[in-house]
């Protein structure tokens, strides 16, 4: 009977043996094999998207194509991979396909502000301002910390000379942003745009202070102090621009510099950096007529009259040679001989395009003043 028990229950037990083996594994084992498939496929997707990217670095766009697919058919979720290969295409100019890329990245990922950011820049190759500017804004507002996104946006509203709105755009962000050097260069083109030279010269200033090697920092803000009559600080930063600038003591930064030394009432030490330049450069027609400005207000006749026509010969289609010979004349007494200098200054200033009415007020606004001013200065 013992014997018949034993054997029964071995007939019973492997019956259940052989149904535990064939019910396959469980729900949880699944899913545990199925992570760990998906972590498989996410550590090998990540070192392919490195040599994506490192190809796609070094210009090899075709080869980084490849990559990136194979990546994104192993994780086809994670929003970078389509982020880069969308650069691809955009670098080999294939901007329909690059936006599709984009938007399924933002589709994967909705508030991924790279990928907003990057549709931008195809909205912008398109000319589609409206539409780029709507994705740099939405890149701002995803994510709040990159000064690139708002400075992307504010830039397309001054290309397309919507210069308030930009203005609108970037001040709220200042305080974020205050030790930005690109958001005050910004703001200081805003400025300038906006005539208001002002707050150019500030932002300008501050961007310097933040950030030296900022290119074109220097430059603008010369500009901008000249604009607004800062003289004194317009000529401390033009030398300063001399000694740290690339270029150097250039023609330009000196006709700058002369000109704020004219402005601050010290017409001879202008008139010195002026013939510098006529020295250097003798068929500079701005350097004799920046020459002829200054000898004017100094009295010296003999100088202007020399400078005058210099500049005659050099750019006979200008007027202001023809005001200045004309002013001499009228000096000397010889009323029909500067009326004739006059007169074709006039034509001069008409064909070139320029409104001549404002010769008639320099003749009788100077004459008599500088008259006074070179019989001061005779002996």
């Amino acid at each position: 009977m013992r014997k018949l028990t034993l054997l029964s229950s071995l007939i019973v037990s492997v019956p259940l043996v052989l149904l535990t083996a064939c019910a396959g594994p469980t729900k949880a084992g699944k899913d545990a094999r199925a992570a760990a498939t998906d972590r498989m496929h996410r550590a090998t997707s990540i070192i392919v998207y490195d040599q994506a990217r490192q190809s796609f670095e070094s210009g090899q766009f075709d080869k980084a194509l490849k990559e990136i697919d194979e990546a994104i058919y192993r994780t086809p979720l994670e929003p970078r991979y389509w982020v880069m290969r969308g650069r691809i295409h955009l670098e080999k100019g294939r901007l329909e396909q690059s936006l599709a890329d984009f938007n399924k990245a933002i589709e994967v990922n909705p508030n991924y502000a790279e990928a907003m950011y990057c549709a931008g820049i195809v909205h912008e190759r398109w000319s589609a301002d409206d539409k780029a500017i709507a994705s740099y804004s939405a890149a701002a507002a995803a994510d709040p910390t990159k000064v690139a996104y708002v400075l992307a946006a504010a830039e397309v509203l001054i290309a397309s000379e919507r210069y308030e709105e930009a203005r609108m755009m970037l001040e709220p962000k200042l305080s974020y942003f205050e030790n930005s050097a690109p958001m005050h260069q910004l703001l200081g083109q805003v400025a300038m745009l906006r005539d208001d030279a002002t707050t150019a010269a500030v932002h300008y200033n501050r961007a310097i202070l933040i950030d030296p090697s900022q290119p074109m920092v220097l430059e603008n803000l010369v500009r901008a102090l000249f604009e607004s009559g800062q003289w004194s600080e317009c000529l401390q930063s033009v030398r300063r621009l001399q000694r740290e600038g690339k270029g150097g003591r250039t023609t330009e930064l000196q006709r700058m510099e002369g000109r704020c030394l004219a402005m601050m009432g010290r017409s001879g030490e202008a008139r010195v950096v002026f013939s510098e330049i006529t020295r250097d450069h003798p068929a500079d027609p701005q350097a004799w007529l920046d020459v002829a400005t200054v000898a004017w207000d100094l009295g010296d006749v003999p100088r202007v009259q020399t400078a005058a026509s210099r500049l005659l010969r050099i750019a006979p289609d200008r007027y202001e040679s023809y005001v200045f010979l004309g002013l001499i004349e009228e000096f000397k007494g010889n009323d029909a001989a500067a009326n004739e200098w006059f007169q074709k200054a006039i034509k001069a200033a008409r064909a070139s395009g320029d409104d001549p009415e404002f010769l008639l007020s320099l003749r009788n606004d100077h004459a008599g003043e500088q008259k006074s001013a070179a019989a001061r200065e005779q002996p």
